[in-house]
């Protein structure tokens, strides 16, 4: 009995999962998305405007600021190519 307690903790202990430190275990992950949104042509569009910015803008080209145009142009800058 006790030699097979000792054989399931020397398993336990060993395995690969349970050796992963929790601060180091997605790190590959993550290097590899840095690598991916830093590639030519790719990138974050940060979309996070306030009301008042955004106004700005449309006040230049004037166009009311609406929900529905800030959403239209949400849109547009998602899927323009």
């Amino acid at each position: 009995m006790l030699v097979c307690v000792l054989w399931i903790r020397l398993i336990i202990f060993k395995s690969p999962d349970f050796m992963i430190d929790p601060k180091q275990q997605f790190k590959a992950e993550l290097i590899q998305v840095a690598k991916e949104i830093t590639a030519p042509g790719k990138g974050i569009l940060a979309a996070d405007e306030s009301t008042g910015t955004i106004g700005s803008r449309f006040s230049a080209i004037e166009v009311e600021n609406t929900v529905d145009n800030r959403r239209a142009y949400r849109e547009l800058l998602f899927t323009a190519p």
